[in-house]
């Protein structure tokens, strides 16, 4: 159930063939009957999830989706945040950049999908979101060094050139 729900939360507001989701959910390698299966793990999924957020896992050909806005999912917020801190760096908006940034940074907990067993899922979606916070963080230091911020960028620079040495 987490690695279903982890997968379609990932893309929340979109429908996600069952294909797709067997394939994440058994790590590529779906077993004989797993469409019964699957069904199986949405209905068991809504009812963990209680009445309210069960009625937002909605079943919808080829498959289904998580009905949720932008701001009810912390990866939707944190890419929509990301998406318009670099258009106020683009446009040289530093001080609005400085603080889109870093709201985006501060929805982080630790390494992507660090909690949700699939490997397909964690190889897929990690290395984006990694990538996607990274250059999070470097627009931020870059909006920082404009605003003349320069000691308060010591430590994350640091902790960049110890995390990424080359």
């Amino acid at each position: 159930q987490r690695v279903l729900l982890a997968a379609m939360l990932v893309r929340a507001g979109r429908v996600v063939a069952a294909g797709e989701l067997a394939e994440l959910v058994w790590d590529g390698m779906p077993p004989p009957g797993s469409a019964a299966t699957l069904r199986s793990y949405v209905k068991r999924l809504r009812q963990v999830l209680g009445p309210r957020a069960g009625a937002r896992v909605v079943t919808h050909y080829p498959g289904y989706l998580v009905s949720a806005g932008k701001n009810e999912v912390d990866l939707l917020r944190f890419t929509s945040l990301c998406r318009d801190g670099g258009d106020a760096v683009r446009d040289g908006s530093w001080t609005r950049a400085s603080e889109l940034l870093g709201e985006a940074l501060g929805l982080w907990r630790g390494a992507a999908m660090a909690d949700v067993p699939s490997l397909t899922l964690q190889r897929d979606e990690s290395s984006r979101l990694d990538q996607l916070r990274l250059q999070a963080t470097e627009w931020r230091i870059e909006a920082g060094l404009h605003l003349g911020r320069d000691s308060e960028l010591l430590h994350d620079l640091q902790t960049l050139a110890v995390e990424y040495p080359l």
